[in-house]
């Protein structure tokens, strides 16, 4: 089932690697190192997560950076510790990720 995440925004950031978040919530619905987009322009991002708990929709993802190298995007490598951007209609999204991963380790968009 894909998870209709159309009129979410960022709401905040988890701070933690991808084999963490994969650890608690799986494998990642949406996953692309290269990150093209179907018209082959690049991707918003390389990987996310998105759930629903309740009545809240929740993205989990990274922003796609280009590599200066290479020209790719690229996203963080599994063990690099990032801040993951958090996505929802409201401040509800931060609080359900504070949950599931650790209050610690996120923090909401002022």
């Amino acid at each position: 089932m894909t998870i209709d995440i159309s009129g979410t925004s960022l709401q905040g950031w988890l701070r933690a690697t991808r084999s963490e978040i994969e650890a608690r919530l799986g494998a990642p619905e949406f996953d692309s190192p290269e990150a093209i987009d179907e018209d082959g322009s690049p991707a918003d991002c390389t990987t996310e997560w998105r759930m629903i708990s309740g009545d809240t929709v929740i993205a989990i993802y990274d922003v796609a950076e280009i590599d200066d190298e290479s020209g790719y995007v690229r996203g963080p490598s599994r063990d690099e510790i990032y801040d993951w951007s958090i996505g929802g209609v409201d401040g509800k999204a931060v609080d359900v990720v504070s949950v599931l991963m650790g209050a610690e380790r996120v923090r909401a968009r002022l």
